[in-house]
């Protein structure tokens, strides 16, 4: 079963026009969407307990978000496990933690957005992520498109480094250890969210 200690969480998705890498759809952005046709979740609240989750989140107005992707260290000293600053960092995000389990028994989660792109052509599709936690080989963590009728593609794609470990510096300061870290299309992550963009052509 997963542990506690696996969370990831995406704060964004942008889609660039290619002349002037103008914004032409988002969510998440500074709490707020652009061009969001759907929104589809169906693992929206729908974990019994309250620190396991699949689902869009904010860390001061969200009553069920799991304490594993807030970082309270600030108020907390003995917190050493979260990504979300809870007293500065207000805006919402998509956090995932522990979808292993009762509710879930396969672990597996699917959620999907559906953008308006009518008379752009797109450049690429950036997502700031970051993870924190001991990994298990067989967490995956994959980001797919599609334009109109043309065929599923990764995108993003996860892979756990087992002979690895990565530092994680909470908001208090205090750095942690952890083996096994998790990184996306080669990039490590750690609990500070970072920028990861792939170029794309395509018109929709």
């Amino acid at each position: 079963m997963l542990i506690t200690r696996n969370i990831l969480s995406v704060s964004l998705l942008l889609l660039t026009a290619p002349v002037q890498a103008t914004i032409i759809a988002y969510d998440m952005l500074s709490s707020s969407s652009l061009n969001v046709v759907d929104y589809q979740n169906p693992f929206s609240q729908q974990f019994v307990s309250d620190q396991d989750g699949f689902d869009k989140y904010q860390a001061v107005s969200s009553a069920s978000i799991p304490n594993s992707l807030v970082d309270s260290s600030l108020s907390n000293p003995s917190d050493s496990l979260g990504i979300v600053d809870s007293q500065t960092d207000q805006d919402s995000f998509f956090g995932v933690n522990d979808t292993l389990n009762p509710n879930n028994p396969s672990g597996d989660a699917q959620a999907t957005w559906q953008f308006d792109i009518s008379g752009f052509s797109l450049s690429s599709i950036s997502i700031s992520m970051a993870a924190m936690g001991d990994f298990e080989t067989f967490d995956h963590f994959s980001f797919s498109y599609a334009i109109d009728a043309s065929p599923i593609q990764i995108l993003f794609a996860s892979a756990v480094g087992e002979q690895a470990n990565q530092s994680y510096t909470m908001a208090n300061g205090n750095q942690y250890l952890l083996n096994d870290p998790l990184s996306i299309n080669g990039q490590v992550l750690n609990n500070q969210f970072q920028q990861l963009s792939q170029s794309l052509i395509g018109s929709g």
